[in-house]
């Protein structure tokens, strides 16, 4: 980016953290991905294997990436990722069984977490969310402006002819 130039990616896209869901189990990455999506402070993508990540040098990078637990059963070794990461695991035994392979491990969570749960590991991990606003707060506030803009503008017109 050149000084001066604004860039292309809206502002209020930039603040939100991204969050890539790693799991072969479609019910539950859609599950997450819905509970993410619900307030919209957080842009959340799914992928069902490690190939299906998006590339180092693609677009949208993730902030965080929820793994899982069976996709570190089928994968051999450790499994290094580009982000901070917690794994989706049923037990803490199973999770604790297999932090030592994720390097970027911040912890873990159950695989059915309640939202305050997600949202605070997602900040443990360094995803902090806007603060939520309320739209309908703002676009009362919008309306009542133009409301007062028009009936001083309506002044000034009677005024001006009177």
């Amino acid at each position: 980016m050149k000084d001066g130039q604004a860039s292309a990616v809206p502002r209020r896209q930039i603040s939100k953290p991204h969050v890539l869901i790693l799991s072969p189990h479609s019910a539950i990455a859609e599950g997450l991905v819905r509970l993410l999506s619900l307030d919209g402070r957080y842009d959340a993508r799914r992928a069902s294997t490690l190939a299906e990540m998006p590339e180092p040098d693609s677009r949208w990078q993730a902030d965080v990436v929820l793994v899982d637990g069976s996709v570190l059963r089928n994968a051999p070794g450790v499994l290094s990722l580009p982000a901070p990461a917690l794994l989706l695991f049923g037990t803490r035994e199973d999770a604790d069984e297999y932090l030592p392979r994720v390097p970027t491990a911040k912890g873990w969570l159950r695989k059915d977490p309640t939202y305050p749960e997600l949202e605070s590991a997602l900040a443990t991990a360094g995803a902090l969310a806007p603060p939520l606003t309320r739209p309908r707060a703002r676009l009362i506030a919008m309306a009542l402006f133009a409301v007062v803009l028009v009936l001083a503008a309506i002044a000034v017109i009677w005024l001006a002819f009177n």
